[in-house]
């Protein structure tokens, strides 16, 4: 994961490479590490990198989650 910062705040950010039926193991992830490690400032987003229609092969879908912090 890494700390990043998007529209003027800082966030963690998680890329998840995968199908969007398994994106909850990219969530559930990034939930044990909010928990322990940081305080959220607002809610999580993701971000869908990859086009399906355009990539097939969906363990090559890259989904970037989100989750702003202080």
């Amino acid at each position: 994961m890494n700390v990043i910062q998007p529209y003027g705040g800082k966030a963690v950010r998680l890329n998840f490479y995968g199908p969007y039926t398994k994106l909850y193991e990219g969530w559930n992830a990034m939930m044990e590490y909010v928990k322990d490690n940081i305080k959220a400032s607002s809610n999580p987003f993701e971000v869908y990198a990859t086009d399906p229609e355009k990539e097939p092969d969906s363990s090559k879908w890259l989904t970037e989650i989100y989750f702003p912090i202080q």
